[in-house]
């Protein structure tokens, strides 16, 4: 084996260690629940895919009864279809383990009327899908670090700080769809630049595949199309010297649409399935509602304490740092982030849900904006040092951890009654009110007593029915930590290979 391809087999076993390893760190928050009724909407169809056959659900919010006579939910069913195999391994679950460890692993019944939260194996098992997805957006995220010429070290730490100290965490703990469209879109980026700095057209077919993914993950991710659809042709047109090598640009042409062909087959017919309609949904329809002033949208994905990026994710305060370096180096892709991530901030500012309340607290519809983004961090952090720089990153990477264990150590369900935002008169004006914005109630809560929410502080506390087991959460939790250390071992070794390759 030449040393290159023992190089290029060695970072590929290093890029799966971190998902591995995000995947393991993110666990330990997971609620082992929903939070939401978006949630149970993408499960319950989960649920009839595997019991049924179909996509039907309950009644509940963001359903409408279809041409069949079902009643459907507004939602793509992508990720309910991923889910299929955790939902499995929850039912096999039910059959195999003893009654106490099923009490156990379960958690507390939660839920109203049609809406089921917890108390549920198979909604245990799925409720780590979005964990998983967490795990392989941090590994694509390190990868494109290294292709955007990060040093495996800043790679390995930005990544680390992405996974620790931002929204990232927070997200891959509930079953929502962003973290998994994160990934694919990151991963469609990643396959577009590969392909325009020298690799082959498969590459372009792996892009395609991957935005088509997320937009039948979710149909909103078709936001990112314009500017991606610019970056590929970008792409093509500096592959096929300017268009001049016509078959280069054909082939290249036709691995985009491919993917994209089949995946507006498939989304058309199961929009025909569900509503009479190839293409006009429910969800589509959601267009109607992006009439909402945009200052207000602005102002709060910007500035407000209650939903702003920079309070879920205080890294990004270090842009005006970061991003140059990404410029210098590689303009068209700083000009690509930017007018993705500019793109999205102006078109969830004029939709009147903006906040996404009450499914998880935070920015969670620019969710993606937050990994792509810090790819800049990586190329800054190989730049030459001082002591006002690291501090101000500690500082920053701390405050965001703290923001993120606040936010995934309460219970997100009852924060809203906690806090009384129900007193507001104006809607949403508490996310811009300091002291009553949602991290600093779930700081005083945290520091009260809770409700504290992640799975093994629960199993420690106990529940209706269920004794509290704290000796038993103290050994899952060391065993989780010493599996951490192991991981981190293997992520060591590995880069030690590497380097005695180079």
């Amino acid at each position: 084996m030449t040393r290159d391809l023992l190089a290029k087999k060695t970072e590929t076993r290093l890029t799966g260690w971190v998902a591995i390893a995000a995947f393991w760190f993110f666990g330990v928050f997971s609620h082992g629940h929903f939070m939401g009724s978006d949630e149970v909407a993408v499960f319950e169809m989960t649920r009839s895919l595997a019991e049924e056959g179909n996509l039907s659900v309950p009644e509940m919010q963001h359903t409408a009864i279809g041409i069949d006579g079902r009643r459907h939910s507004f939602f793509s069913p992508g990720q309910s279809v991923l889910a299929l195999p955790f939902y499995h391994a929850g039912r096999l679950a039910e059959r195999w383990l003893p009654l106490d460890a099923q009490r156990v692993l379960r958690g507390p019944p939660s839920g109203y009327g049609n809406y089921t939260f917890g108390g549920d194996l198979s909604i245990a098992f799925a409720s780590l899908f979005s964990t998983l997805a967490g795990g392989i957006l941090m590994a694509v995220f390190f990868r494109f670090e290294r292709r955007l010429g990060a040093s495996r070290q800043s790679a390995l730490k930005a990544t680390a700080l992405v996974a620790s100290s931002t929204y990232v965490l927070m997200l891959s703990t509930y079953f929502l769809r962003h973290v998994a469209e994160a990934a694919c879109l990151l991963g469609a980026i990643l396959f577009v630049f590969r392909y325009a700095h020298g690799s082959g057209p498969r590459d372009l077919l792996a892009a395609s595949a991957l935005a088509s993914a997320a937009f039948l993950l979710r149909v909103p991710a078709g936001f990112a199309a314009p500017v991606l659809a610019g970056y590929i042709g970008w792409a093509i047109w500096l592959r096929s010297d300017g268009l001049r090598r016509h078959r280069d640009a054909a082939r290249a042409v036709l691995c985009v649409l491919l993917p994209l062909a089949l995946a507006l087959a498939a989304f058309a017919f199961v929009n025909q399935l569900r509503w009479g309609n190839p293409f006009g949904s429910p969800m589509v329809d959601q267009w109607s509602r992006l009439g909402n002033p945009i200052q207000i949208g602005l102002r709060g994905f910007l500035l407000s304490p209650g939903a702003s990026l920079f309070v879920y994710s205080p890294l990004l305060l270090l842009l005006p740092f970061t991003f140059p370096v990404l410029w210098r180096s590689w303009r068209a892709e700083a000009i690509a982030f930017g007018a993705l991530c500019l793109s999205l901030l102006l078109i969830y500012s004029k939709f009147d849900g903006w906040e996404g309340l009450w499914s998880a607290p935070g920015p969670r519809y620019l969710f993606f904006a937050t990994p792509l983004l810090l790819l800049s961090l990586g190329p800054w952090l190989d730049r030459p040092s001082s002591k006002l720089r690291s501090g101000t990153l500690v500082v920053l990477a701390a405050l965001g951890f703290f923001v993120q264990l606040v936010s995934t150590g309460v219970h997100w369900g009852s924060v809203p009654a906690l806090a009384n935002y129900e007193g507001f008169e104006t809607g949403w004006e508490f996310l811009f009110v300091v002291d009553r914005a949602p991290v600093v109630e779930m700081a005083r809560l945290f520091f009260s007593g809770g409700p504290y929410d992640p799975w093994l502080i629960r199993l420690g506390e106990g529940w209706l029915g269920v004794n509290g087991r704290p000796g038993l959460a103290l050994a899952l939790f060391a065993a989780w930590a010493a599996g951490l250390g192991a991981l981190v071992v293997a992520i060591r070794r590995e880069c030690q290979r590497l380097d005695s390759v180079d």
